[in-house]
Formats: C-alpha cells, structure tokens, sequence
C-alpha cells in the first residue's frame, strides 16, 4: 500500500481546519449583525463544514480544473465548441489530460452553479434546524419549501456578484487554495443568507 502523500495530508489538515474555524466564524458574525446568539447554530455549521463541504467543493473544483476533451471526443460534442479551449501545452501522459479544457469564464460560471438553490436551500435548512429544531415537528415537507424559495431568491439576486467572485476563485488561485477561497466567498454570502433568513 503506497505511503500517504505528506503534500495531500497538509491539504487535508488545512482544509479541515479551515472549514471547522471560518463556516461558524462567518455566521457568528451574521448573527452579532442581527443581535441574536446561538451556540449550537456555530456548532452544527462547523460539523456540516467539516463533514460534508470540505468534501464536496473540493472535488467540484478539482474537476473544473482537470476536466478535458480531446480533439475526437470535442468532435462527437459540438455544442461543447463554444465551452472548451485549446490547451497548446496538454501532456497527454499526464491524468484528465488532453487537448480541450473549460474557458476560464465557463470555469467561473461551473463554480457558480454548484453553489446553486438547491445548494442554498440546504444551507438554510441547516440554518433553520439549527436555530429553530422545534420548528420540524410542523412539517418537515413545508419547512423545505420555504427554504427552496429563499434558496432561489438568494442564487437570483446573487447571481451577477457570485459569477464575478467564483470567476476569480476559479483562474486567479491555485488549486490548493481554492477552498480556502471558497470559505471567504462562502462566509461572505453565508452573512447575506443569514440575514435572508432573519427578514425575509
């Protein structure tokens, strides 16, 4: 069995961290804004954070970043013409090489969709159960509808900024970095939800 690789157990320490610190400090600051407090809100963001985004954006970025087309496979896909760019330096030895990638606006715009209403409405989801528990016993069914509309407004009026930051997040830093990235983006949004969540 191969030795771990000491550069991917950083990342791993990192991005754990990272997700265990700055989610709940993000909406710890969402909460002083609207002058409310919930420990246990702080605690469950950072466990999702931990458990299920530090997996997940990840290896949505990863693939944004290695996804490629060679010329015969482009040519069975046309309507992907407009989508991929030529890479003159692809090493066909390489994984995931070849000699089409995603446009780096294309890259931006795969960023944004992941974190789309569904996405958003999850997250308030986790939002609502953790401030409000008791509100499940009113219908778990009613609960999620409510967050699907807030999920949609959120992606709509957020759209034009969001395409702007994940454009950045996704060509202006590394790979490694990027989660990091994404948790400040996250944070950011994460406040503007919170306060979504609060008045609307």
């Amino acid at each position: 069995m191969p030795a771990p690789d000491p550069q991917q157990r950083r990342l791993w320490r990192q991005n754990f961290f990272v997700a265990l610190i700055l989610y709940s400090a993000a909406d710890f600051v969402a909460q002083l804004i609207v002058g409310e407090f919930y420990p246990w809100r702080l605690v469950v963001l950072s466990l999702v954070g931990i458990s299920v985004y530090r997996v997940e954006i990840p290896r949505w970025f990863s693939w944004i970043e290695n996804f490629r087309l060679d010329e015969a496979a482009l040519s069975k896909r046309p309507w992907l013409g407009g989508v991929m760019a030529h890479c003159p330096n692809s090493d066909e030895r390489l994984p995931h090489s070849g000699s089409y990638r995603l446009k780096p606006i294309f890259k931006g715009i795969c960023s944004t969709l992941y974190f789309n209403p569904l996405w958003i409405a999850r997250h308030m989801l986790v939002l609502e159960l953790a401030t409000h528990p008791a509100k499940i016993k009113l219908g778990l069914a009613a609960l999620m509808a409510y967050c699907l509309l807030l999920g949609a407004k959120a992606f709509v009026i957020n759209a034009p900024l969001s395409v702007c930051l994940n454009y950045i997040l996704q060509n202006k830093i590394a790979l490694r970095y990027r989660f990091i990235g994404s948790v400040f983006v996250s944070g950011f949004f994460g406040i503007l939800y919170s306060l979504m969540h609060r008045y609307w």
